[in-house]
């Protein structure tokens, strides 16, 4: 048996070339806003928690 040089895409459990289409392209823009959304979310959680 050959090997297969197919890749899985694991958000979808499905192969990557059949789900190309859903995913958008990361950047380093898109990680930076990802970590200032989680910073943004954990401080307001944190001032929650204190009563601030």
């Amino acid at each position: 048996m050959h090997a297969d040089d197919r890749v899985t895409c694991w958000a979808h459990q499905a192969w990557a070339a059949d789900c190309a289409d859903r995913h958008v392209p990361l950047t380093a823009g898109r990680v930076l806003a990802e970590a200032l959304e989680t910073d943004r979310i954990r401080y307001r959680s944190a001032g929650a928690a204190t009563g601030s």
